[in-house]
């Protein structure tokens, strides 16, 4: 995004995380490489989503592309139902997955350091509405300055 055209007010940054089974092999461990699931099946949110786009570029960057067994609707509950019982990979946001009741799931770091941040952006006009200055004041004063780079 054009930082010239936009204020953007970064909100929160989140990094990927693979979500196994408690008793997969790989869960006791503290860390581990996108190329260490490379033989695993997968569980994926559907095409055109953010983190379906991320995920499977993670992986086609690690060296391999997944194998996708199922795609789920994006009822998360569900997905992590499917994990546990039967023994698949997903790849999340920890913050956002960390939500859920995680019973016979784990989160395991990834070596990468793969993240998505979250933001407001609104154009940038000389004549801002009350409610825009509201909002803009309230965001610098919460999250801080409008003037930090981000890729998004």
């Amino acid at each position: 995004m054009d930082q010239k055209l936009y204020d953007i007010y970064p909100i929160v940054t989140d990094r990927l995380v693979a979500v196994l089974p408690v008793g997969h092999p790989l869960a006791a461990k503290e860390k581990i490489s996108l190329k260490e699931l490379k033989d695993e099946q997968f569980i994926m949110p559907p095409k055109n989503t953010d983190l379906r786009t991320i995920a499977e570029t993670a992986c086609i960057r690690a060296g391999f592309r997944p194998n996708i067994r199922y795609i789920t609707s994006g009822n998360v509950d569900l997905t992590l139902k499917i994990i546990s019982n039967q023994y698949m990979a997903y790849l999340a946001f920890a913050n956002v997955i960390s939500y859920y009741n995680l019973d016979g799931c784990c989160l395991i770091p990834l070596e990468e350091e793969i993240s998505s941040t979250t933001a407001f952006v609104s154009v940038k006009k000389k004549d801002q509405t009350k409610a825009q200055k509201k909002i803009s004041r309230f965001l610098e004063e919460e999250y801080g300055t409008r003037d930090k780079h981000i890729d998004l």
